[in-house]
């Protein structure tokens, strides 16, 4: 063997320093289309404003919108994490699928 390979996996895809950008959005929850709101989420997503590479979350499971803890979603690159107001308590178990409600900017 006269040659030798060097496979460089760990080697990062940039030389980019990274400037870190934040994109978020609170969904607002309801059990079905029209109901009250029951639960809020928060999606996050980071990536680098200089390069455009995104970000992977690491330790959540893989999940859509889950009201009781964090998941990501498929490509790990949008935390999805549930949030509520101080001093209300609006967690417990969900009975079935949620609708979402996006882009309202009332609180």
């Amino acid at each position: 063997m006269t040659g030798r390979t060097t496979i460089e996996w760990m080697k990062p895809p940039t030389a980019c320093e990274h400037d870190f950008a934040v994109h978020a959005d609170v969904l607002r929850l309801t059990e079905v289309d029209g109901g009250p709101v029951t639960h809020y989420s928060v999606e996050l997503r980071v990536g680098c404003s200089a390069c455009g590479l995104p970000f992977e979350w690491i330790g959540p499971s893989l999940g859509v919108v889950d009201p009781n803890g964090p998941v990501v979603n498929l490509d790990r690159q949008e935390l999805r994490i549930p949030i509520e107001p101080q001093h209300t308590t609006m967690r417990g178990a969900v009975s079935g699928a949620m609708s979402v409600l996006r882009g309202r900017g009332d609180a």
